[in-house]
């Protein structure tokens, strides 16, 4: 073949080759475009795609209307346009991905591959490349970013453990949660068998459960019907778990993903919740049970509503207020309870909606001419709505009729007030004793010095006011220590014909005077006389109460006294007692009177007409015989005082000790020991005038020494009871000790029953009540010195 003939056959495959460049190159996805270096790397062709990747046509790329530079993205321009000529100088390749800009403002992702073009030096001389949108890949690539930064957060910190299981059944991957579920770090579980975490006598059957799901092969739900296993953890403890099961494929082969849920706290809740149901019926039984029982109360019981209706109604609340079940249950609370006061209700409820209860006393009148004190309690009533959730249901009231405690407790705090008034007058009569002791002695020595008429008269004078002083100072006695006097067995029925013939004569003519007497009544042991000034105090006291006139009546009886009334009356025990009754048909005495009948200082009447000591001092001596007084009044029907006594079981008391006649001293020794120094003093001058030798001690500790140094010539000790420091008594038991035949004379001016049975143990010879005098004092002393002789 020639030469032309060649150059033929290049031509036409070089045309053939150019023809195929111009049918495939523009239905490339993308831009094909070249800029050469003569150009100064303008873009000199640019195929078809330019317009709907570029938003500028090819021709406006050729003709440099448009740069090519100036669509790529502001930053990106330096890597994608400049730096890569020199990247193709070098490599003479080069792929890059950048962004373009458009005109009309979108922004596309594109991925260009770049080829060096070089002349016959080997220089670059142009650059073909090839341009595509990979803008919708890389969307969908950051999609899928997200999605499995999703998916892993999902299970890094699902609360629920999460397994990968390969279809050999070894542990791929697990979660966080696994961990805190199983003990194991992951790495520990990584590699191993699942059934690591099935306890051993188990694996047998999670092996069939394997299989057989392995044969299905669909998604198993946590829960819906499927058993609760058991799961091992890594210290050896098990926990009660619900798994769910979902099989997936991988390149690898099948994979399950087990997630596996710790149930424990749930069962623990469902087993609290059937607990809680079991407690609720049982309280529900309770409760059936005590509402039984509340009729049984003696209380009062009844419930109402928002509304004020009573839904709830015991039998104590019939008993108490009259009305029947029946009629009480669905009326309004104020039409049924109209004793009790509208404002009181309303204080209840915002009491018992603020603080849940509330508690008041109240006097009320249910029926007419019945009033009762009520203490009612009353507390929010709850009901159960669904065994959870509990809601107000009303107001529960509860009423104890406290009347007969009430009474019961006044009359114990009138005795506590009269026990402590005791105790101060018991006190002042001691100190007025003392104080009398001085003024009786010296009158008697006194007599024996002055004949002079005036001067005698002065100290009969002074002596019948010293006796008057000394007759107040045993009232006061008496009256702290109930009276004391010489008790002797006495008829009843010449006490009562004593009292009469003494009020006959200071009736009015408007008064009629009854007695009347049953016919064996039995003897009493009391001082005769403070008995007659008891029933002639309260005799008086009924005239007093009828000042136009009425009928006065004396009785004289027998009276069983039960333990229901013995507790209504303070002092009163059940038993047999001798009753004298003084009753009168004047105008009665108020129940505010009637609780402070008996205080100390207490008159109804005014001051130039009494002190209020009279009965006060009546209650003091009936209850040192062992009795009591009952008062039963109304205003305007009159008043009974009941005056109660034991009956006395001897016939006949012993004999009284006698004083041995005196004899003249002989200059024998007496010991005096008395703190007060008037009346140790006159002690002394009385013993000395009488011929004796006097030993004086101003306190028991003194007379102990004195004692102990003349022991031998003391003939008789003479001592006060109450001493600082070292008492008579403390004193009397020293000589029993050292001189046990030496009489003891112990002066006192307030003696209780416990004293004298302690200085009677001591075996003390005589006690004598202060304020005694000089002839008492010297017939006491010849009296047991001449015992001793």
């Amino acid at each position: 073949m020639s030469a032309d003939g060649h150059r033929h056959d290049h031509d036409a495959v070089a045309a053939a080759a150019d023809l195929s460049l111009c049918q495939v190159i523009p239905n490339l996805p993308g831009l094909v475009y070249r800029r050469s270096r003569t150009q100064g790397w303008r873009v000199d062709f640019a195929s078809t795609g330019a317009d709907w990747l570029l938003g500028v046509s090819s021709a406006e790329l050729v003709t440099g209307s448009v740069e090519l530079a100036s669509l790529i993205h502001p930053d990106d321009r330096t890597r994608a346009w400049d730096a890569a000529v020199e990247r193709l100088s070098t490599n003479g390749t080069c792929a890059i991905e950048y962004r373009l800009l458009r005109p009309d403002g979108v922004q596309r992702t594109v991925w260009e591959q770049s080829r060096a073009i070089v002349d016959g030096q080997g220089n670059l001389d142009a650059i073909v490349a090839y341009m595509t949108d990979i803008t919708e890949l890389r969307a969908v690539e950051a999609q899928l970013v997200e999605s499995e930064l999703c998916f892993r957060a999902l299970y890094e910190f699902s609360p629920d453990a999460v397994i990968y299981v390969d279809h050999r059944g070894i542990i791929t991957s697990t979660n966080r949660q696994t961990e805190q579920l199983t003990g194991y770090l992951k790495d520990e579980l990584v590699g191993q068998p699942v059934e690591t975490l099935v306890p051993s006598e188990l694996r047998a059957r999670h092996g069939m459960m394997s299989r057989a799901f392995a044969d299905r092969a669909t998604p198993r739900l946590m829960g819906n019907g499927q058993p609760e296993l058991w799961l091992q953890r890594k210290d050896g403890s098990r926990v009660v778990v619900e798994i769910g099961l979902a099989p997936t494929n991988s390149h690898s082969g099948g994979i399950v993903a087990a997630t596996i849920r710790d149930v424990t706290p749930r069962r623990e809740a469902e087993l609290a919740v059937r607990n809680a149901l079991r407690e609720k019926e049982r309280l529900l039984r309770e409760v059936q049970r005590r509402a039984r029982m509340l009729d049984q109360a003696r209380d009062a019981v009844f419930v109402w509503d928002s509304a004020r209706t009573i839904s709830f109604w015991n039998d104590g609340a019939s008993r108490i207020f009259g009305i029947d079940n029946a009629d009480a249950i669905g009326r309004p609370l104020r039409d049924l309870l109209p004793c009790i006061e509208p404002q009181l209700l309303d204080e209840a409820e915002a009491h018992v909606a603020g603080d849940g209860q509330w508690q008041t006393e109240v006097a009320v009148e249910p029926r007419p001419g019945r009033r009762v004190i009520l203490d009612l309690r009353f507390s929010a009533l709850t009901d159960v709505d669904d065994g959870l959730v509990p809601s107000a249901a009303g107001v529960l009231a509860i009423g104890t009729d406290v009347t007969e405690r009430r009474q019961i407790e006044r009359q114990i705090r009138r005795t506590q007030r009269l026990d402590s008034l005791g105790m101060l007058a018991g006190g002042i009569a001691h100190d007025l004793n003392n104080m009398l002791m001085p003024v009786l002695t010296g009158v008697e020595l006194l007599r024996g010095d002055i004949s002079a008429p005036d001067q005698v008269e002065l100290l009969d004078m002074i002596d019948v006011g010293s006796q008057r002083a000394g007759n107040i100072v045993r009232q006061l006695l008496t009256f702290a220590k109930g009276g004391e006097g010489t008790r002797t067995v006495v008829d009843s029925r010449a006490v009562l014909a004593e009292v009469e013939s003494m009020m006959r004569s200071s009736l009015p003519r408007s008064v009629t005077l009854v007695v009347a007497s049953d016919g064996d009544v039995p003897r009493i042991e009391v001082d005769r006389t403070q008995l007659v000034q008891v029933l002639v105090n309260l005799s008086v006291n009924a005239r007093d109460a009828m000042p136009s006139g009425g009928t006065l009546t004396l009785e004289l009886g027998v009276s069983e006294i039960d333990e229901l009334f013995a507790r209504l009356a303070p002092g009163a025990s059940p038993g047999k007692y001798v009753t004298f009754t003084v009753h009168d048909t004047g105008m009665g005495i108020t129940p505010e009177v009637q609780s402070r009948l008996f205080e100390p200082f207490f008159t109804t009447t005014g001051v130039e007409q009494g002190t209020g000591l009279g009965l006060a001092m009546a209650l003091g001596i009936v209850q040192s015989h062992g009795g009591f007084i009952q008062v039963t009044s109304a205003v305007g029907q009159g008043t009974s005082m009941c005056v109660h006594l034991p009956p006395c079981v001897r016939t006949d008391l012993a004999p009284l000790p006698t004083i041995a006649a005196a004899s003249p001293a002989a200059g024998q020794t007496i010991l005096v020991v008395e703190d007060d120094r008037a009346i140790r003093d006159l002690l002394a001058r009385t013993l000395r005038r009488a011929g004796y030798a006097v030993l004086t001690a101003c306190d028991g500790a003194e007379g102990i020494s004195l004692i102990g140094q003349h022991a031998a010539q003391v003939e008789v000790v003479v001592t006060d009871l109450r001493m600082p420091e070292v008492s008579g008594a403390t004193l009397a038991r020293y000589v029993r000790r050292v001189a046990p035949g030496l009489p003891i004379v112990v002066g006192a001016g307030a003696v209780t029953e416990v004293d004298r049975a302690e200085l009677a143990a001591i075996g003390v010879d005589r006690v004598l009540d202060k304020p005694f005098t000089a002839q008492r004092l010297l017939d006491t002393v010849h009296s047991l010195i001449g015992r001793r002789a």
